[in-house]
């Protein structure tokens, strides 16, 4: 039998616009603040494509859009709402339809997928995966308050966590290995991957990416200069590598400036400022052709010996 997935009338384009629309700044789910992970599929594409696959290939595009996946178009075909906000609320049929099914997520990760098939009223979801992190992620996001929405402890859970959630933070703030990660003055850390190079014997981070901000409120391409940008900035902040420890550079606390104007080049690695250029270090990672450089010495690292998990600088 053909599903509604496989129909051309599938709304493949507001499905598109919906997962675009979560996956920016002001749009993910807060849960996903919790643990930050790489292949975090969208909410609204694993609710698309679940209640697609399990519809006949007639069912309504319409109420697809608005009641299935809560998407708001307007005149010009514009998801103008964060659809993953507002939980499905599918005709009676198609809710009865899915309830007889099952859903089984091999792979589920960070639980889109299973997470949808209870929101859409699945009869039966089950996450498998096998990273401790995950799994454990799992239990909190799809168990745990399901279990509580059922026996009408849903705000006692809310309550619950706060609590020894408060509890632990107190706990770690007291160890006396970790206190300095829970001062109350830092908002974020970041972390990142190091390693030992064959060639000086320190060990250096590994960096993708060393730029923190770069907020733009009217800031414009330069057709001349590939990457460029100039205007008027909210935040410019990035890191630099300060012999041996990486320090931040802040830019608006700098110059004592809500706006800066400026012209930004992340391609090329500066930003110009009334005349003076800074620098913005580049990263000195590849992750596609598998190199490094060495922030200590500057020299290149190029194989891994996974057997001895170090680095060499000959190939094996």
């Amino acid at each position: 039998m053909e599903t509604f997935i496989e129909s051309p009338r599938f709304p493949v384009n507001i499905v598109n616009q919906a997962a675009a629309k979560e996956k920016q700044g002001g749009g993910r789910p807060e849960f996903w603040e919790m643990v930050f992970w790489w292949t975090r599929k969208p909410l609204a594409s694993a609710r698309a494509v679940l209640a697609a696959s399990a519809l006949p290939a007639d069912a309504s595009a319409s109420a697809f859009t608005s009641q299935v996946l809560r998407a708001k178009v307007n005149m010009r075909n514009e998801v103008e709402n964060v659809p993953h906000r507002e939980n499905p609320n599918p005709p009676p049929e198609w809710r009865e339809r899915f309830s007889k099914m099952k859903v089984l997520d091999p792979f589920a990760g960070f639980g889109s997928i299973p997470l949808e098939a209870i929101r859409l009223g699945f009869g039966e979801a089950v996450a498998v995966e096998l990273l401790p992190t995950a799994y454990v992620f799992l239990k909190a996001i799809l168990e745990y308050p399901k279990w509580a929405a059922e026996r009408g402890l849903g705000q006692q859970l809310v309550k619950d966590v706060e609590r020894w959630g408060r509890w632990v933070t107190e706990q770690l703030a007291q160890d006396p290995d970790i206190k300095e990660l829970y001062d109350p003055d830092v908002a974020v850390y970041i972390g990142t991957w190091e390693v030992k190079c064959p060639h000086c014997g320190k060990y250096t981070p590994l960096i993708g990416n060393w730029w923190l901000a770069r907020v733009s409120k009217s800031a414009e391409g330069e057709g001349e200069e590939e990457g460029a940008r100039s205007g008027f900035f909210s935040r410019l902040a990035w890191m630099e590598w300060d012999n041996g420890s990486v320090k931040v550079v802040d830019l608006n606390r700098e110059l004592k400036a809500k706006l800066i104007k400026a012209k930004v080049n992340a391609r090329q690695g500066y930003v110009e400022v009334g005349g003076k250029r800074y620098s913005v270090r580049k990263p000195n990672v590849d992750a596609q052709y598998e190199t490094a450089t060495c922030l200590h010495c500057g020299n290149q690292i190029r194989y891994y010996l996974p057997r001895l998990s170090r680095h060499s600088l000959e190939e094996p």
